[in-house]
């Protein structure tokens, strides 16, 4: 019986990769990336999109290794909508069926004490996988993109040391959003909460920023980045 578990091994096989090569790859525990190649009839798990990552960068169909369709390999990484190939949706993303890739920002948010620009024609190996319904609207000129944290402050509110964050500006921000904003020209991931004359911004761990509306609107101390949709935890954390 052809199921994914197996054409995942396949896929491992073809591109030459041993199951710690491909787990450090996709950012897994070894033993967290094994269970998605165990042959199990309970085994329901579906393909990370961390892990179909590695694959499209290695030149494997995407669409093959989730349904059986097409062939197993791609001669070009670029492809049309229903060929398994990475392709470009009209705001720029990349994207093979209901999986983007968002691009990675070369700079780090601090979770402790501009607005990220990426060029139109980013690389897939510059990107992050994720699935469509967990970054939220798609609006171009204000597209999501992901970004790496140092730091623990933000622990407590889920966010591990060595965590990537998936930033989305289009979405509403309320108060007790997590978000990510430029302090001092330097990003930092931080819990919004809404005052009657500002805007404070805590750390789990008890620091507290505080802005008016006068200077969030001149936006010269503090500017707001985006909404925080989606935490892709490093693999001590589990997957």
């Amino acid at each position: 019986m052809d199921t994914q578990q197996k054409r995942l091994y396949q896929a491992r096989k073809k591109v030459g990769l041993t199951q710690k090569q491909a787990a450090d790859l996709a950012g897994l525990s070894l033993r967290g990336y094994v269970r998605y190649e165990l042959e199990d009839d309970n085994n329901k798990r579906e393909i990370p999109a961390k892990v179909l990552t590695v694959y499209a960068q290695k030149g494997i169909n995407i669409n093959w290794l989730l349904t059986g369709n097409g062939e197993m390999s791609l001669s070009a990484l670029d492809g049309d909508a229903d060929s398994g190939a990475p392709h470009r949706l009209s705001n720029g993303l990349l994207a093979v069926g209901d999986t983007i890739f968002v691009p990675l920002s070369p700079v780090k948010a601090c979770c402790g004490a501009g607005f990220m620009v990426y060029p139109a024609d980013y690389s897939l190996d510059e990107t992050v996988a994720v699935k469509r319904g967990d970054v939220g609207q798609l609006v171009e000129g204000q597209l999501p993109y992901a970004v790496e944290t140092e730091g623990r402050s933000m622990e407590g509110y889920g966010i591990p040391q060595g965590s990537t964050v998936i930033v989305n500006p289009a979405e509403s921000i309320s108060s007790g959003d997590v978000i990510m904003i430029i302090v001092d020209e330097k990003a930092a991931i931080k819990k919004l909460f809404v005052k009657p004359d500002g805007e404070e911004f805590v750390a789990s761990s008890g620091e507290r920023i505080y802005a008016t509306s006068a200077e969030l609107e001149e936006g010269y101390y503090v500017r707001i980045c985006g909404k925080v949709m989606l935490v892709i935890s490093p693999p001590e954390h589990g997957v």
